[in-house]
Protein backbone atom coordinates (compact mmCIF):
# COMPACT_ATOMS: atom_id res chain seq x y z
CA UNK A 1 0.00 0.00 0.00
CA UNK A 2 1.01 3.55 -0.34
CA UNK A 3 0.39 7.17 1.20
CA UNK A 4 0.30 9.51 -2.56
CA UNK A 5 -2.39 11.87 -2.18
CA UNK A 6 -5.01 10.35 -4.40
CA UNK A 7 -7.10 12.94 -6.54
CA UNK A 8 -10.58 13.34 -5.84
CA UNK A 9 -13.58 11.43 -5.78
CA UNK A 10 -16.04 11.45 -8.78
CA UNK A 11 -19.79 11.51 -8.06
CA UNK A 12 -22.29 10.36 -10.95
CA UNK A 13 -25.99 10.47 -10.37
CA UNK A 14 -26.66 7.81 -13.04
CA UNK A 15 -25.22 5.12 -14.74
CA UNK A 16 -25.96 7.28 -18.28
CA UNK A 17 -23.47 10.00 -16.80
CA UNK A 18 -20.94 8.12 -16.05
CA UNK A 19 -20.71 6.53 -19.33
CA UNK A 20 -21.00 9.63 -21.01
CA UNK A 21 -18.12 11.35 -18.76
CA UNK A 22 -16.06 8.24 -19.48
CA UNK A 23 -16.49 8.10 -23.68
CA UNK A 24 -16.26 12.16 -23.54
CA UNK A 25 -13.15 12.91 -21.40
CA UNK A 26 -11.47 9.36 -20.27
CA UNK A 27 -11.42 7.97 -23.35
CA UNK A 28 -10.06 10.87 -25.49
CA UNK A 29 -7.47 11.20 -22.95
CA UNK A 30 -3.45 11.34 -24.26
CA UNK A 31 -2.13 9.28 -21.48
CA UNK A 32 1.46 7.97 -21.60
CA UNK A 33 2.68 5.57 -19.09
CA UNK A 34 5.83 6.61 -16.63
CA UNK A 35 8.06 4.53 -19.14
CA UNK A 36 6.55 6.25 -22.40
CA UNK A 37 3.68 3.97 -23.69
CA UNK A 38 0.45 5.02 -25.25
CA UNK A 39 -2.82 3.59 -23.73
CA UNK A 40 -5.86 3.52 -25.58
CA UNK A 41 -8.90 3.72 -23.66
CA UNK A 42 -12.24 2.79 -25.91
CA UNK A 43 -15.49 3.16 -24.94
CA UNK A 44 -16.15 -0.75 -24.81
CA UNK A 45 -13.95 -0.84 -21.87
CA UNK A 46 -16.69 1.15 -19.62
CA UNK A 47 -18.50 -2.41 -18.63
CA UNK A 48 -15.70 -4.33 -17.57
CA UNK A 49 -14.20 -1.76 -15.98
CA UNK A 50 -17.76 -0.19 -14.05
CA UNK A 51 -19.42 -3.28 -13.74
CA UNK A 52 -19.24 -5.77 -10.25
CA UNK A 53 -20.60 -9.02 -9.99
CA UNK A 54 -23.96 -9.01 -8.62
CA UNK A 55 -24.16 -13.21 -8.48
CA UNK A 56 -27.50 -12.54 -10.01
CA UNK A 57 -26.81 -11.92 -14.11
CA UNK A 58 -23.86 -13.13 -16.31
CA UNK A 59 -23.31 -9.11 -17.05
CA UNK A 60 -23.12 -7.57 -13.51
CA UNK A 61 -24.16 -4.37 -12.06
CA UNK A 62 -23.25 -0.74 -12.79
CA UNK A 63 -20.77 -0.19 -9.87
CA UNK A 64 -20.97 3.61 -8.58
CA UNK A 65 -18.00 2.61 -6.31
CA UNK A 66 -16.12 1.61 -9.37
CA UNK A 67 -16.70 4.64 -11.10
CA UNK A 68 -15.77 7.15 -8.53
CA UNK A 69 -12.59 6.29 -8.86
CA UNK A 70 -12.12 6.64 -12.56
CA UNK A 71 -10.10 10.04 -12.42
CA UNK A 72 -7.78 8.04 -10.85
CA UNK A 73 -6.59 5.99 -13.97
CA UNK A 74 -4.50 8.36 -15.49
CA UNK A 75 -2.28 9.47 -12.64
CA UNK A 76 -2.26 5.86 -11.72
CA UNK A 77 -0.60 4.62 -15.60
CA UNK A 78 1.66 8.45 -15.30
CA UNK A 79 3.18 7.63 -11.61
CA UNK A 80 3.02 4.46 -10.38
CA UNK A 81 4.12 2.99 -7.33
CA UNK A 82 4.77 -0.46 -8.22
CA UNK A 83 4.30 -2.77 -11.35
CA UNK A 84 3.13 -6.49 -11.22
CA UNK A 85 2.38 -8.54 -14.16
CA UNK A 86 -1.40 -9.49 -14.89
CA UNK A 87 -3.29 -12.39 -14.45
CA UNK A 88 -4.77 -14.46 -17.42
CA UNK A 89 -8.15 -15.91 -15.65
CA UNK A 90 -9.06 -17.58 -19.04
CA UNK A 91 -5.68 -19.94 -18.51
CA UNK A 92 -5.25 -19.26 -15.02
CA UNK A 93 -1.83 -18.18 -15.11
CA UNK A 94 0.44 -15.06 -15.34
CA UNK A 95 -0.16 -12.86 -18.05
CA UNK A 96 3.51 -11.34 -19.08
CA UNK A 97 2.01 -9.01 -21.13
CA UNK A 98 -0.65 -7.68 -18.94
CA UNK A 99 0.90 -5.21 -16.18
CA UNK A 100 -0.75 -4.04 -13.03
CA UNK A 101 0.27 -0.82 -11.48
CA UNK A 102 -1.03 0.90 -8.28
CA UNK A 103 -0.24 4.65 -6.79
CA UNK A 104 -2.96 5.24 -4.52
CA UNK A 105 -4.95 3.24 -1.50
CA UNK A 106 -5.54 -0.41 -3.28
CA UNK A 107 -6.88 0.62 -6.41
CA UNK A 108 -5.46 -0.89 -9.23
CA UNK A 109 -5.25 -0.33 -13.08
CA UNK A 110 -4.46 -3.61 -15.76
CA UNK A 111 -3.44 -2.68 -19.26
CA UNK A 112 -2.31 -4.99 -21.75
CA UNK A 113 0.34 -4.14 -24.40
CA UNK A 114 0.02 -5.08 -28.15
CA UNK A 115 2.17 -4.06 -31.29
CA UNK A 116 0.51 -2.12 -33.44
CA UNK A 117 0.31 -4.12 -36.79
CA UNK A 118 0.84 -0.78 -38.91
CA UNK A 119 3.68 0.69 -37.29
CA UNK A 120 5.34 -2.07 -35.60
CA UNK A 121 5.32 0.05 -32.42
CA UNK A 122 4.20 -1.00 -28.89
CA UNK A 123 1.46 0.54 -27.18
CA UNK A 124 -0.96 -0.62 -24.44
CA UNK A 125 -4.83 -0.87 -24.15
CA UNK A 126 -6.85 -0.16 -21.20
CA UNK A 127 -8.28 -3.38 -19.64
CA UNK A 128 -9.71 -2.65 -16.00
CA UNK A 129 -9.87 -0.85 -12.62
CA UNK A 130 -11.08 -1.08 -9.14
CA UNK A 131 -10.43 -1.08 -5.77
CA UNK A 132 -8.42 -4.14 -4.88
CA UNK A 133 -9.00 -3.49 -1.46
CA UNK A 134 -9.64 -7.57 -1.21
CA UNK A 135 -7.33 -8.70 -3.11
CA UNK A 136 -4.91 -6.10 -2.68
CA UNK A 137 -2.10 -8.26 -0.74
CA UNK A 138 -2.59 -11.24 -3.55
CA UNK A 139 -1.56 -9.18 -6.47
CA UNK A 140 1.26 -7.02 -4.54
CA UNK A 141 3.02 -10.16 -4.16
CA UNK A 142 3.14 -11.72 -8.33
CA UNK A 143 5.84 -11.14 -9.64
CA UNK A 144 7.17 -7.26 -11.06
CA UNK A 145 6.33 -6.30 -14.52
CA UNK A 146 9.96 -7.16 -16.58
CA UNK A 147 9.88 -4.66 -19.69
CA UNK A 148 11.96 -7.32 -21.42
CA UNK A 149 8.69 -9.46 -21.91
CA UNK A 150 7.72 -6.65 -24.77
CA UNK A 151 10.63 -8.09 -27.33
CA UNK A 152 8.73 -10.64 -27.75
CA UNK A 153 5.12 -9.26 -29.08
Amino acid sequence: MNDNKAPQLRTFSSEEECLNYFVTKICRLKIRTHDGYEVKIRPNHFKHAFYEDDGKTTQGRFSFHRAKHMDWIQPTLEHPVRCHQGWDYKRARLAPFKRVSYCYQTFIVVIEFRRNKKTGEIGAEFITCFDANRSFDKISRQPMWDPSVLSDI
